[in-house]
């Protein structure tokens, strides 16, 4: 069955015909994927990028909780590190363990800090220490680590008090519940979190053996297009919004589905970016027809500021089994 036959399947034949295509990657290979995502982040803008690092395997059964201000960052276990993307100014790290350590910080806009959660000898457990460290210090000990499966960003401390689940399954979530909610977020959740995914997804950079492809659909038209590669849907972008993959090197067929497809292969190379843009060429009988070119890094870079992250991208979980990928636009069945 082609990606064109799926695009415009009943409603009923979705799930099916999705499944059919889907990659359904492991936790272990989800995790990864988030690990190279978080690690190849590049200085945002107004923003700060800080990194809570904890490389020693000392106290080994205890995970340690870090804070930030009015928010929970997450559970850092030994070999695992956490991070967050947060506005200048002042801001205040808590860590705690057997006891209570404060870090205060005044962030600078565009930088990268690095932090070590340490872990000490206490009385009935460990107890818990922060530390800023040189950048050179903090590059060698991420590298060393794996991301935390608690990391809360960009989600932060969930209402009503979810369980976060990290590598030590026991820790005391009902005490970590009362806690959260003395640290719980007044904004608005949903378009804080499009936002920082957005933010995420625009600052990545070359990642050795990998290649990061965005592609954009810079236009106003509302026809409802979907983008596939390979064996997996990448997403249905909706107008002024973008999507993106992390890719292995090697040669893939991009495929733009309307009212009929549009094919372009291409040879990724390792530690490169990639820029396609998304559009029609003209209409055809109910829809126009769908194009895909590849553009300049000059040009791709000035088309994904203009743009959002699209809801419907699949990365890092690829096409789901048995689920609809939900977009802006909801028209197609």
């Amino acid at each position: 069955m082609s990606l064109s036959t799926l695009a415009f399947s009943q409603k009923g034949d979705t799930a099916k015909s999705d499944s059919e295509i889907s990659i359904s990657p492991s936790k272990k290979e989800k995790r990864e994927l988030k690990d190279t995502a978080a690690k190849s982040l590049a200085p945002i803008q107004g923003k700060a990028i800080v990194y809570i690092l904890r490389p020693s395997i000392f106290a080994y059964a205890v995970p340690m909780k870090l804070e930030c201000d009015t928010f929970l960052v997450g559970w850092v276990a030994p070999k695992t590190y956490l991070y967050t993307i947060l506005d200048s100014g002042a801001h205040l790290f808590k860590a705690t363990s057997e006891n209570e350590f404060d870090l205060q910080m005044t962030l600078q806009p565009g930088k990268i800090y690095y932090l070590v959660e340490e872990a000490v000898m206490g009385v009935m457990y460990a107890r818990t220490k922060l530390s800023i460290l040189t950048k050179e210090e903090g590059e060698k000990y991420l590298i060393r680590c794996m991301i935390s499966k608690s990391n809360t960003y960009p989600s932060f401390a969930r209402e009503n008090a979810k369980k976060i689940h990290d590598e030590n399954d026991k820790i005391d979530y009902e005490n970590m519940a009362r806690s959260n909610s003395d640290v719980r977020v007044s904004h608005s959740k949903k378009e804080r979190e499009k936002q920082l995914k957005d933010s995420i997804a625009k600052s990545l950079t070359p990642i050795q053996g990998k290649a990061i492809v965005y592609i954009i659909r810079a236009s106003t038209s509302t026809v409802p297009m979907k983008l596939g590669c390979d064996t997996f849907w990448v997403g249905k972008p909706a107008p002024m919004t973008y999507l993106y993959t992390i890719l292995d090197s090697g040669t893939y067929l991009f495929k733009a589905i309307a009212e009929n497809e549009f094919d372009l292969q291409i040879t990724l190379q390792p530690g490169k970016i990639y820029y396609l843009a998304e559009g029609a060429t003209r209409f055809g009988v109910k829809h126009p027809i769908p194009k895909l070119n590849i553009l300049t890094e000059e040009e791709g870079k000035k088309y994904l500021t203009g743009c959002i992250l699209s809801k419907s991208n699949t990365y890092p979980i690829f096409a789901r089994e048995d689920k609809e990928i939900h977009d802006e636009n909801s028209e197609i069945d």
